[in-house]
């Protein structure tokens, strides 16, 4: 039981820094202010993913992304967790990240 509540609190406090890390380079470009590189501003975070690796791996061009998908992948690790299947992380991580492309690439397209 003990170790279930160190899990649960660990991954709490994983989720929450990375709302950190998304809220304040979002809102104050903390990182930047604090002379952190180009990968951690705001404006790395909205500047057009033109090539083929930023615009479907986002998550390799700025912190933001990359705090969002670490968050996707901590929710497919405790979702395949109950599974008890050593397949079934990877098939979430891919289903997840194919739907999020096909209703981004929708949502590019809507003027």
């Amino acid at each position: 039981m003990q170790h279930m509540i160190t899990f649960a609190i660990s991954n709490i406090l994983t989720f929450m820094l990375l709302k950190f890390i998304m809220d304040v380079i979002a809102h104050y470009d903390f990182f930047t202010k604090i002379g952190w590189s180009y990968f951690w501003s705001r404006a790395a975070k909205e500047a057009p993913k033109n090539n083929w690796l930023h615009r479907y791996f986002p998550m390799f061009h700025d912190a933001w992304h990359f705090a969002t998908f670490l968050e996707v992948i901590q929710v497919c690790i405790l979702l395949s967790i109950p599974c008890d299947n050593i397949y079934i992380f990877p098939v979430l991580v891919t289903i997840g990240c194919i739907f999020f492309n096909i209703l981004n690439d929708w949502a590019s397209k809507t003027k």
